[in-house]
């Protein structure tokens, strides 16, 4: 029972530290969160191993950890398709001065509007002559 309380203890300690190294991840370093699911896989199998081996101590001392890395990557990751929206190039599309090429060739100044769909006459005339 006692091993259970700490386990308990362990899980939600472990989370309110893997809030707190999210967001260290991702507002003070230059690591990406993809780091923690790492240490969240590598965690786990070592969790595993520890309950196949009947080792209970060990594995109580490993759940803090794991549930840590779990709860980073999660929240992080949840974090990063916020910031991101539909997809990282979007971000960086978003964020460089030079235009965009929209699918059907015309330029758009960054952060400009799209021409309106079905709006033909934004489509330039395809010309191979050297300007």
């Amino acid at each position: 029972m006692t091993l259970l309380v700490v386990a308990v203890v362990g899980m939600l300690g472990g989370s309110a530290i893997g809030f707190v190294v999210a967001w260290w991840i991702r507002r003070r370093t230059q690591l990406t969160i993809r780091h923690a699911y790492i240490a969240a896989v590598l965690l786990g199998v070592l969790l595993a191993g520890a309950g196949l081996a009947n080792a209970g101590a060990l594995a109580v001392a490993i759940v803090p950890f794991f549930f840590a890395a779990t709860f980073a990557s999660a929240v992080g990751r949840n974090w990063r398709l916020s910031d991101l929206g539909a997809g990282e190039d979007l971000l960086l599309e978003a964020a460089q001065p030079f235009p965009v090429v929209i699918a059907h060739g015309t330029k758009v100044a960054a952060g400009g509007d799209p021409p309106a769909f079905g709006d033909d006459s934004a489509i330039p005339a395809l010309s191979f002559e050297q300007p």
